[in-house]
């Protein structure tokens, strides 16, 4: 599966020109793309780029292979999603992008990853985790995906790596580290964090648009 707001610079048409060779190998095989078309594409060019890659699935005979879910996703949704998947596949064109929270989320959830190579990829994917492939590449994409699906046990070992490696980053464990630096150097007590003043976000109006 792959999550995110859809749109061109997502790499999703590599992947799909991928999946025959994969077929071949794993006739049940199903990739999933799950996020609707973000808004700015959608105002811009409406569905092109979605539509294009309905005709490419038909090119390839993929109809049974590759299935939309055109909607926003709720947090508790896209990690059901995450947790039903085999692989997480984070196809990002973008070689700058320094981070993904999809890519965050698949490897919390402990999922084997396959990533273009992007800053952020290549700073937490790793051949105990998953697999980086090439930008533009298809066929990288297909040999990724074999390797793994044809290693039940190499896969099993990169869902516990991927889970393992992500347990400091989530927000309870952030909270904490946060605190051992506060404490640090604040020195701030158990007893006085209860009289801290009031948490202000009004500067977030200013940060933000409507959207």
């Amino acid at each position: 599966s792959s999550f995110g707001m859809v749109g061109p610079g997502k790499g999703y048409d590599d992947v799909i020109k991928a999946l025959p060779k994969v077929v071949e190998k794993f006739p049940n095989l199903l990739y999933l793309i799950v996020g609707e078309t973000h808004p700015v594409v959608r105002k811009e060019s409406g569905e092109e780029y979605r539509n294009y890659l309905e005709k490419e699935i038909k090119k390839y005979s993929l109809q049974n292979h590759v299935k939309f879910y055109n909607k926003y996703l709720k947090v508790s949704e896209i990690i059901r999603y995450i947790k039903a998947s085999d692989i997480y596949i984070s196809s990002s064109q973008n070689p700058n992008q320094i981070t993904s929270g999809t890519l965050s989320y698949a490897m919390g959830c402990g999922r084997p990853i396959i990533s273009t190579p992007f800053l952020h990829a290549q700073e937490i994917v790793n051949d105990e985790r998953g697999r980086l492939v090439e930008f533009d590449n298809s066929e990288s994409y297909a040999n990724a995906i074999i390797e793994i699906l044809s290693n039940p046990q190499e896969m099993k070992e990169m869902c516990k790596n991927s889970y393992h490696y992500t347990r400091h980053m989530t927000w309870p464990n952030v909270a904490i580290s946060y605190e051992k630096v506060f404490n640090k150097y604040a020195q701030i007590s158990k007893t006085s964090s209860n009289v801290l003043p009031e948490l202000k976000l009004n500067h977030l109006n200013h940060m933000t648009d409507e959207f």
